[in-house]
């Protein structure tokens, strides 16, 4: 079985930060630059940006371009540099910047855009090359050289959705990128892939939650990733029918300075059959639970093919 990483903005927020903000602290900011004043609460992330939206006089290419502005202040950190080492083959990541490509530039790889969508993700990747090894990387909520394929709010989260559900399904069709006019339609279903009955077609990083294992690491999967819920339940519904065709493991690493509400996300991800495991934060020392968690995937990646 092959592996893959899922990560998300916690590496950034590793080793002095530099540069990094959460995204609410981001919206935050945001909500200064263009004078509306939003109370945060308990809101999600997806709605305080369509309130920021509805409630500015900025159009939406503007105010993504103004995040990329904030995005490219980020810097890769050490932690890139353990995911580039494991080299595996696809890397999948809800974050927006190119630190992993940055990584793997510095190591001498040739990096190429692979810009097959304008607003959705669900083909788009970046291919990261150095003479036999050639690495994928999926940004599934879009990437700073996209600036309206950046996803953080709910119109666009709801989009995104309806295409997966359509490659789920396989009624999912795009325009072919060799002949202007040519509509390319995915027939199969996963379920037929799944089952064995169609081949699994590479074209999406959906099908990896199906056919690599996969390590998720500092994603805090919030409850308003609906599109990553989405598809870790249907996984889940998937194997409750047909336990023998899914074959590969999700793991997710959480490293936990405050037991509150961890307890919570076990049990939901275990009744999604994903396997979770805690690291405790000691003090305020997040980058040594880090340490110790990509310890453990190196481990577990190289038990296995990449």
């Amino acid at each position: 079985m092959k592996n893959t990483i899922l990560y998300g903005n916690g590496i950034n927020m590793l080793s002095g930060n530099n540069g990094s903000i959460s995204w609410n602290d981001l919206l935050k900011k945001l909500s200064a630059k263009f004078g509306v004043s939003i109370n945060i609460g308990r809101k999600p992330y997806t709605m305080i940006y369509e309130e920021l939206l509805l409630r500015s006089n900025v159009t939406e290419l503007d105010l993504k371009q103004s995040i990329v502005a904030e995005l490219n202040k980020f810097k890769t950190n050490e932690f890139y540099d353990y995911m580039r080492d494991l080299n595996l083959y696809n890397y999948i990541t809800t974050n927006y910047d190119v630190n992993l490509e940055n990584s793997f530039n510095n190591k001498g790889y040739s990096v190429f855009n692979t810009k097959l969508e304008t607003i959705y993700s669900i083909r788009t990747h970046i291919d990261v090359i150095k003479n036999n090894n050639s690495n994928k990387i999926w940004h599934i909520h879009g990437d700073i050289d996209r600036p309206i394929s950046i996803s953080l709010g709910l119109d666009h989260y709801c989009g995104t959705l309806g295409k997966m559900d359509k490659y789920f399904k396989g009624s999912y069709s795009y325009n072919s990128p060799l002949k202007s006019g040519d509509i390319i339609n995915i027939q199969a279903s996963l379920s037929q892939k799944i089952k064995g009955e169609e081949k699994f077609d590479n074209i999406s990083w959906i099908e990896l939650f199906f056919s690599t294992d996969i390590h998720i690491v500092g994603l805090s999967l919030d409850y308003s990733e609906t599109d990553l819920w989405w598809l870790l339940n249907r996984r889940a519904r998937t194997l409750n029918c047909s336990p023998n065709n899914i074959h590969n493991k999700i793991v997710y690493y959480d490293a936990v300075q405050d037991d509150a509400g961890s307890n919570d996300k076990k049990e939901l991800l275990e009744s999604y059959n994903v396997e979770y495991r805690k690291y405790p934060v000691i003090g305020d020392n997040w980058d040594n639970a880090y340490r110790f968690i990509f310890k453990d995937i190196r481990i577990a990646t190289s038990k296995l093919c990449m």
